[in-house]
């Protein structure tokens, strides 16, 4: 049957305006709610919320994208007043990559799963701080590098927490060859071995991802496997 226009009014107090087909919203229709204030506007497949639309939380709060079963599904836009997110969904879940500003104005560009960060990511703090690295249930966890604001930079592995890390703290934005050693606990400095410096030799693994720089250390050199994020 082709799709015909009507209206339909259901118990709950909504109203759907637009293409019906076998007595169901399917094609493009808005569904108010009582009093007639604007919910959803977008595409129907059988009743069913699918395809390109807008639902409306309230004034401060929308989504703008794709929906598959009556779920954020796909590419689309979510503004309220904690946060702005543009980005992949799944089943009304952040999954995949996109980008997250914050009420605090902080922001996020990597990806998601369920929710939270996990996986690559940039982190853009208010302070001028920024994170690249790795990350696992919204955590830094694995290989990242902290930059400051003063150029100053910490590169090493996180583990769980924001301030667990274990690597290389490079003190001079001028010269990035000399570092030292440093290990942080909850967000103390537990141990800190001045200095090093890198040698000019460099052994390309795999040129996006990892690279071998030697160091020496109390007399000793040492290969080191880097992973490098770009």
């Amino acid at each position: 049957m082709i799709p015909g226009y009507g209206i339909s009014f259901y118990e709950n107090g909504e109203v759907y305006e637009g293409e019906i087909q076998n007595d169901f919203p399917h094609g493009f229709g808005i569904m108010y709610k009582i009093k007639l204030q604007k919910v959803y506007e977008g595409f129907f497949e059988n009743g069913t919320k699918n395809g390109k639309g807008t639902f409306i939380f309230d004034e401060n709060q929308f989504y703008d994208g794709e929906f598959k079963n009556n779920n954020f599904n796909g590419e689309g836009t979510l503004i309220s007043p904690a946060e702005i997110y543009t980005g992949n969904w799944l089943a009304n879940e952040k999954n995949g990559f996109g980008k997250l500003t914050y009420r605090s104005g902080e922001r996020y560009e990597g990806n998601f799963k369920n929710e939270l960060r996990s996986g690559k990511g940039i982190l853009y703090k208010t302070t001028g701080e920024v994170y690249d690295g790795m990350w696992l249930n919204d955590l830094r966890k694995g290989n990242g590098y902290l930059v400051y604001p003063n150029g100053c930079k910490l590169i090493g592995v996180w583990d769980d927490e924001f301030n667990n890390f274990d690597g290389k703290f490079y003190g001079n934005a001028n010269n990035l060859s000399e570092y030292s050693i440093c290990k942080i606990v909850n967000e103390k400095l537990v141990e800190k071995n001045d200095k090093f410096h890198e040698t000019e030799k460099e052994n390309i693994i795999n040129r996006n991802c990892e690279k071998i720089v030697q160091i020496n250390f109390k007399d000793k050199k040492y290969d080191v496997v880097l992973k490098m994020f770009k």
